[in-house]
């Protein structure tokens, strides 16, 4: 699943014996996701983990670290490039929870531009950022029924390269 604004690559079935091997890969962690993000200012230190655990905010629709009852959330990242107060980000997520990047890059001082549910920028450094700079980039699976590594990636969108 994508959250709405966010691109890139998705994958999803159309057979039932596909579909359960997939929905499996995710439940048990094996499916391998890797985001980029474009960030406010830069990471310290540049490659790291952010591990909180996430609920639902009482008074609108985000993610905020909780001390009690939430759910894990485990996210690994490394600074890829920085440029003009602004970071690309590498993202991997070992849970996948509602809005886990945008909450912990928020939390941690780094919001996504263009994310202003999160404090993000939808102007920064003259450019206009209409969504939230999230880009779903690599998925790696095994293929449901054959289990042969597969590997698909979408080009960084045009509005998330930094110049």
């Amino acid at each position: 699943r994508l959250e709405r604004d966010t691109s890139g690559v998705i994958a999803f079935s159309i057979h039932p014996r596909s579909h359960k091997g997939l929905s499996q890969q995710i439940h048990d962690r094996t499916a391998q996701k890797t985001y980029l993000a474009l960030v406010q200012g830069t990471p310290s230190p540049p490659e790291g983990v952010y591990h909180s655990f996430l609920a639902r905010e009482r008074s609108g629709y985000r993610a905020i670290s909780v001390d009690k009852g939430g759910k894990e959330a485990i996210t690994r990242y490394r600074t890829c490039q920085t440029l003009a107060g602004a970071s690309l980000v590498e993202v991997k997520l070992v849970t996948g929870r509602m809005h886990q990047i945008r909450a912990h890059f928020s939390e941690n001082g780094h919001p996504l531009l263009g994310d202003t549910r999160y404090g993000g920028p939808v102007i920064f450094a003259g450019r206009n950022y209409p969504r939230q700079c999230l880009h779903s980039w690599k998925l790696e699976l095994s293929h449901p029924v054959t289990r042969h590594p597969l590997l698909f990636t979408a080009a960084v969108p045009a509005d998330m390269a930094i110049e």
